[in-house]
């Protein structure tokens, strides 16, 4: 899961029942975005998905 560290989107309890329900699954936080992620730090959600793929 990515997220922006300036939203509220995604939180602390929401983490919790996604890990629940996806064990494997972690919560990349990118520095400088809310939750338009891909358009507020392109370079860091470019570079998080790629070292995802």
């Amino acid at each position: 899961f990515i997220k922006g560290e300036r939203s509220n989107y995604i939180t602390s309890e929401d983490k919790a029942l996604i890990e629940k329900h996806f064990p494997q699954a972690t919560v990349i936080s990118i520095p400088e975005a809310g939750h338009w992620v891909h358009a507020e730090n392109k370079d860091a959600f470019y570079e998080t998905v790629m070292n995802f793929v």
